[in-house]
């Protein structure tokens, strides 16, 4: 009688510990399941943030550029016969000295401006180096195309891109360039960048160059070593939008150690 109570006794203990294993094993499958989707939650987050902060930036500079170009046009109308006096009197260089001065005056973050004819030869010489051959090699693809895609044209004075308006002149072609400073864009981007994020403008077609980040074009970028995006910074793109009439994307790229950082909290 003995033994058999002992059994039940034993048999019952055994039990107890396999159903107490059997929680442990459901308790802890739980809590990692609980721990995976609480990650998962936390990057879908951040997922999210991106797509908001590379929508919100591709929009806000597509304005700014439409708007740009609207600016440069008007300001065009409104100057045109200085115009046409230099393309008369491309040596006249206190009316170009004007001209520049009027421009300095409407935009903030005005860089410089030539004229070209359908040659793509600049009406005025360009004695201080503002302006160089990738201007020019941009006005030949628009006067073939009459379509811009805007791009950083990098300069020993100062990286900026370039508006161009067409029109005629005693029946020949020219165009009416100003170039633009990054800071507005810059500054944009510094102002929309989330802790723990940081959003980059790049030309994805030449192997994520860099155009323009936070701290401004990429001859000022600071601590980072070259002009690409690395592969660790291309793997922790979260997000990725193009600009409209431009040969950019804007990419919010994630801290690499942002998932070890909210997993330590």
């Amino acid at each position: 009688m003995n033994k058999i109570h002992f059994k039940k006794i034993f048999t019952l203990e055994i039990k107890i510990i396999c159903l107490m294993i059997s929680l442990l094993f459901v308790f802890i499958f739980v809590f990692v399941k609980f721990l995976d989707d609480r990650e998962k939650d936390f990057y879908n987050e951040q997922v999210s943030i991106a797509a908001n902060s590379t929508k919100n930036i591709s929009f806000e500079l597509e304005n700014i550029l439409r708007d740009k170009k609207q600016l440069v046009k008007s300001f065009f109308e409104d100057n045109r016969k200085m115009v046409n006096h230099l393309i008369e009197n491309s040596n006249d260089y206190s009316e170009y000295e004007r001209l520049d001065e009027k421009l300095g005056k409407y935009f903030t973050d005005y860089f410089s401006l030539n004229i070209t004819n359908d040659e793509t030869e600049f009406v005025v010489d360009e004695f201080e180096g503002k302006m160089g051959w990738i201007c020019r090699n941009d006005v030949a693809i628009f006067l073939k195309n009459s379509n811009q895609k805007i791009r950083i044209h990098p300069n020993a004075v100062s990286y900026h891109y370039d508006i161009l308006i067409d029109f005629k002149y005693k029946s020949k072609t020219y165009v009416f360039i100003v170039a633009f400073k990054v800071d507005e864009i810059a500054s944009l981007l510094k102002i929309s960048t989330r802790e723990n994020h940081e959003l980059v403008m790049i030309n994805k077609s030449k192997d994520y160059l860099i155009a323009v980040t936070a701290n401004g074009s990429r001859d000022i970028l600071g601590k980072r070593e070259g002009i690409h995006l690395n592969k660790g910074e291309i793997k922790n793109i979260l997000s990725e939008q193009l600009i409209k009439g431009t040969f950019w994307s804007i990419v919010d790229v994630v801290d690499e150690n942002l998932l070890t950082k909210y997993k330590n909290n």
